[in-house]
């Protein structure tokens, strides 16, 4: 998809959604393709708009008042200051009009300074400036019985028009600066409208916001090279959809659809996680697009990873798609132990048991490169592991006292970074056992939540992400088998989906359905049916 498609894409999604997180994939889009500076769009985010903000995906310090009073007194151009006056005027024009409703000339004063807004020019600007004498006018006839709501009113329509008129830059300052003193409401109606102003999309290549909006040269530097790793993200997934082994791989996931091994929702989760091989499989709505960018939290993380599978769930019972918030957080951090948690869904169980596995393995690894000779986290895991593979009383017994030794761990002297990734180890455990065996799993003695603590122990938002996204697209094409080795084939073993198999016939296959005492195997070119003991 070029990035012209992208933009129309992502626009028509917004005006569809008419959400905060919809218009920031908008100005995210509008940044990649070059139709909107870095500047700017720092410039909205500190006069305070939500999307812009989201779109930053950073801590923005908003402009103060005092700062905003600053800019429109000496910072703005002709534009931004008739801007602020008019959005002003128009905000107590309602004022006047109840008091004086025969009276048109402070609203003719709002009108010509919109038309001189919205295509500048001498004849306009003369219409302003004859416009702006008679809303002064007005409101020197309203006389004694006129409330000061209502003379502010026609004031600040004068104002607006003078704006548009005034031949130079220190009177037009001085007419905006004068209307925003006789205006309440002025911090919140003028950052309304220059929050648009700075997202303006013709705007001159060299013009650049007031220097109190602008970011700082660490802020831009830092912005700049996650746009430039965005772009490279996206081109990496164009080249991927005309790879040859895309198209292999599209072609396998087809023939599995065909032979219901796969559910087709599983394929959209897939795509809708930017895996190339099944949107190109799904041909996803044309206003879609892969969702590639990295959260900015772990919480974030978690919440967009619900949107993802929820969106796959329509199947599920009411209540069921409700349980799925477990995932906004992996567990409930502040719930008490008598109050119900969030239940997951039985389906889920073995996709959230794998999240936990992969982002615990990652943490182990920031543990071991930080701390030698300590196998408590490392035997932790491989218990989990074990429990993962064949679920029991016993192995679920073995994974609590490692998990437990595992976390005394982090309460030694370790730099922090070890501490965090000790208690991730911990927790990714427990939450392997609570996913596959609890009756009702939910975490909510848990103090910390997973995705937190492998950000303290070091791992990136881009690499936490692949990790989730991996974890379950592997999961929705049963593609992954945790990297550990095939178990050899016994009848009398349970065997869980997407697990690899060793069978002293078959050869090596791979899980893509259980149920009681039945599953079906993948082998090489043919699916066949073995008993295990689930």
């Amino acid at each position: 998809m070029s990035l012209d498609a992208q933009l129309q894409a992502l626009r028509r999604q917004a005006e569809l959604e008419r959400t905060d997180e919809a218009r920031a994939r908008l100005l995210a889009g509008r940044l990649r393709a070059g139709d909107l500076g870095l500047v700017w769009l720092f410039a909205a985010a500190r006069l305070g708009d939500p999307s812009a903000r989201i779109a930053i995906d950073r801590p923005v310090r908003p402009v103060t008042s005092i700062q905003l009073a600053t800019i429109i007194e000496e910072q703005l151009d002709r534009d931004g200051c008739t801007r602020v006056a008019l959005a002003l005027a128009k905000a107590r024009l309602p004022e006047w009009t109840t008091a004086f409703p025969d009276d048109k000339r402070p609203a003719e004063a709002i009108d010509a300074a919109q038309a001189w807004l919205d295509a500048p020019g001498s004849d306009r600007a003369d219409r302003c400036a004859a416009a702006a004498r008679g809303a002064r006018d007005a409101a020197d006839e309203a006389g004694p019985e006129a409330t000061w709501q209502a003379l502010n009113a026609a004031q600040l329509a004068a104002a607006s028009a003078a704006c548009a008129s005034a031949s130079r830059i220190r009177e037009v300052r001085t007419e905006a600066i004068e209307a925003w003193r006789l205006c309440k409401e002025s911090d919140a109606v003028a950052r309304e409208a220059l929050t648009p102003w700075a997202l303006e999309v013709d705007r001159p290549d060299e013009a650049e916001p007031p220097k109190d909006l602008r970011p700082g040269p660490r802020e831009l530097e830092s912005h700049r090279e996650k746009i430039e790793a965005s772009r490279r993200r996206r081109a990496a997934f164009e080249d991927a959809l005309g790879a040859a082994e895309t198209k292999k791989r599209a072609t396998s996931i087809r023939k599995r659809l065909r032979a219901k091994e796969l559910e087709r929702d599983r394929v959209k989760l897939a795509a809708s996680l930017g895996d190339p091989a099944a949107w190109l499989v799904v041909k996803p709505d044309p206003d879609e697009e892969p969702d590639l960018e990295p959260p900015e939290s772990g919480e974030a993380m978690g919440a967009r990873l619900t949107i993802h599978v929820g969106r796959f769930a329509k199947k599920l019972p009411r209540a069921e798609i409700r349980r799925l918030m477990f995932l906004k957080r992996l567990h409930d951090p502040d719930g008490d132990a008598n109050e119900p948690g969030p239940a997951w869904p039985e389906w889920s169980r073995d996709l959230i048991a794998r999240i936990a596995l992969a982002v615990g393995s990652r943490c182990l690894e920031r543990f071991e490169a930080a701390v030698e000779g300590e196998q408590a986290p490392r035997t932790a895991l491989d218990a989990a592991y074990a429990f993962f593979t064949a679920p029991g009383e016993e192995t679920a017994a073995r994974v609590a006292d490692a998990a437990k030794t595992a976390g005394r761990v982090a309460s030694r002297k370790l730099p922090p970074e070890a501490k965090a990734a000790a208690r991730a180890v911990s927790w990714a455990a427990q939450l392997v056992v609570r996913a596959r065996a609890a009756p009702k799993p939910r975490l909510n003695y848990a103090k910390r939540d997973l995705l937190g603590q492998a950000y303290e122990a070091g791992l990136s938002a881009q690499e936490l992400w692949d990790e989730l996204r991996d974890e379950t697209i592997g999961w929705s094409l049963r593609e992954r088998d945790l990297g550990r080795p095939p178990r050899p084939y016994a009848p009398g073993e349970a065997f869980a989906e997407g697990e690899t198999i060793e069978h002293p016939k078959f050869g090596t296959g791979r899980v893509v359905a259980t149920s009681r005492g039945r599953m079906q195997v993948a082998f090489d070119g043919e699916t066949r049916t073995l008993v295990h003991a689930g």
